[in-house]
């Protein structure tokens, strides 16, 4: 019984084949060039992903003998489809700015931005809230809105491709959409006030599976947590997993404390897993200040672009900025200047690069210190993506987290395995835990 997996991420798009065993015998991936939308702002171009996950499908199943069909994507973001199963509208970027006049609305029709994000245990994100999408395309695209048959999270939208059915899952509800409540179980106030459930299909669990003929066809999870189902079912005792990469995301499935104003204050909110359970959640855009600041120390240093993979932990310079208390990527996080003259002083890229990396690594531990908060008896921090193979990012945290473990994992498809387990919820007993993720542990 082999699985077919669509891991689409905001650079990425990726597809993978997992055989009986969960490995992966196939993968690949690509990049498309962004388009505009209808405000010249840059977005996925969703025909030509549309066109390519279809005719990947096409040649693997003529290739594998492939039963089930799932997909992981990025979240905060919808496909409207309309009365003839097509959208109506481009995949919005959820960084694209929500107009001032339509938040002053909406805060006016319902109250402070804690309010909103007490109910829903979400930061006000602006569009990163997938809720506000809605709430802007019903008062700016009111003749597009009445023709809306369903909006479905973008992994639904490739699920329904395949299965035809239109329906929600949790862990797409539950990451920061401003939609959900989760103390009640139900979608926010505000959003049956709009009318807005209407347009928003059926909630299934995410382990349902959907017949089409042949394939089993899943619901499809939103990447991040996809990435944390391998943990949950092939870890004993608790644990928190980083998920980097342009995003950098703790989650903490055993932190039951309720969210506090300083917590959402500091972008740290609730997902769900895959049975709706709340987890708790701190982001960084780690992964974009890294790529950010990299570039303009090699304008600085006039190295190659990839210069920094080849640099080696240097035990020296770490304790260097360490003692000296060097936190400067907190002022470049929240927009500040370019933080402090230290930069000046570095004669080496490496020693900067080290510099730049110790402060991605403070501002990590805040994240995942919120993340922790008083949850007894973590012993292990894992981190999968991107930073899981940056050797000063994972020695810098071993070191600070110490006596806790920092356990890598080297898989490339976290999510993509995540997905595929969910179709088949009788392999959690049988998970090769440390096979399929590769896991390697940080000495200090």
């Amino acid at each position: 019984m082999y699985t077919l997996i669509f891991d689409i991420g905001k650079t990425n798009k990726k597809c993978f084949v997992f055989d009986e065993q969960l490995e992966v015998v196939y993968s690949d991936a690509i990049t498309f060039a962004e388009i505009e939308d209808d405000d010249g702002f840059p977005c996925d171009d969703l025909e030509a992903l549309t066109c390519w996950v279809r005719t990947q499908f096409a040649a693997l199943t003529d290739r594998y003998p492939i039963q089930n069909i799932n997909f992981s994507t990025y979240g905060a973001s919808f496909v409207h489809i309309g009365a003839e199963d097509k959208p109506l509208l481009p995949l919005f970027n959820y960084l694209k700015p929500l107009p001032e006049e339509v938040e002053r609305a909406f805060l006016q029709n319902y109250g402070s931005m804690m309010r909103f994000s007490l109910e829903t245990a979400s930061p006000y994100l602006g569009m990163l809230n997938s809720g506000l999408q809605l709430y802007w395309l019903k008062h700016t695209y009111l003749e597009v809105y009445k023709k809306m048959k369903y909006s479905l999270h973008f992994p639904q939208y490739l699920s329904f491709l395949f299965s035809g059915q239109a329906c929600s899952d949790y862990t797409s509800l539950g990451c920061h959409t401003g939609l959900w409540t989760f103390h009640t179980g139900q979608y926010a106030g505000w959003v049956s006030k709009e009318g807005l459930d209407k347009i928003l299909a059926p909630v299934r669990p995410t382990t349902d599976v959907l017949s089409s003929g042949r394939y089993a066809i899943g619901t499809g999870i939103h990447d991040s947590s996809a990435a944390l189902v391998p943990y949950l079912v092939g870890s004993e005792g608790r644990f928190v997993l980083l998920s980097t990469g342009t995003w950098s995301i703790a989650l903490n499935p055993f932190n039951e404390a309720p969210l506090s104003e300083e917590d959402l204050l500091h972008d740290t909110l609730l997902f769900m897993d895959i049975y709706g359970r709340p987890v708790k959640a701190s982001r960084l855009f780690l992964g974009k200040e890294h790529d950010e600041q990299v570039a303009r120390l090699t304008r600085r240093f006039k190295v190659r672009g990839e210069a920094y993979k080849s640099v080696s932990f240097d035990l020296g310079f770490y304790m260097k900025w360490r003692s000296r208390g060097v936190m400067p990527t907190f002022e470049y996080l929240n927009g500040g200047p370019d933080g402090s003259d230290d930069y000046k002083k570095c004669s080496t890229f490496e020693e900067a690069y080290h510099l730049l990396m110790y402060g991605l690594v403070r501002v990590q531990l805040e994240a995942l210190s919120r993340c922790i908060g008083d949850t007894k008896e973590i012993t292990r921090i894992f981190v999968d993506g991107g930073f899981a193979n940056n050797a000063l990012f994972v020695r810098m945290l071993a070191l600070e987290l110490q006596p806790i473990e920092v356990i890598t994992s080297q898989l490339a498809g976290g999510s993509a395995l995540g997905a595929a387990l969910v179709m088949d919820t009788s392999r959690f007993d049988n998970v090769r835990f440390h096979t399929n993720l590769n896991l390697k542990k940080i000495p200090v």
